[in-house]
């Protein structure tokens, strides 16, 4: 958690880099701090200002959610499997975690 995400909640693909920033990391980084967060309350915080992040940074306003992020372009291809499947169910744990607690 302390390596691999901005302040602003930024999902690293790399512990010492910036980019480039991938949208299968940001959806693994959601599910992963969401299913940690019965054991660590900051872990949901941080899952949901990298979802934040993610909406902001890499949701498309046609709602799809862009591939990758690299230092001078934005790769806007949408991968149903790579981005918008694993986007879909990181944000649904999400959801269902902030509302039903589970």
């Amino acid at each position: 958690m302390r390596n691999f995400f901005s302040s602003e909640g930024l999902p690293g693909y790399y512990h010492n880099r910036r980019y480039p920033v991938d949208i299968q990391c940001a959806a693994q980084a959601i599910d992963t701090l969401v299913f940690f967060s019965d054991y660590d309350q900051e872990a949901l915080n941080l899952a949901f200002k990298v979802a934040r992040w993610t909406i902001l940074n890499m949701q498309d306003k046609s709602g799809y959610f862009y591939y990758r992020i690299y230092p001078l372009v934005k790769n806007r291809t949408p991968m149903i499997h790579r981005g918008q499947a694993t986007m879909f169910k990181a944000l649904a744990f999400l959801l269902a975690k902030l509302i039903l607690g589970k």
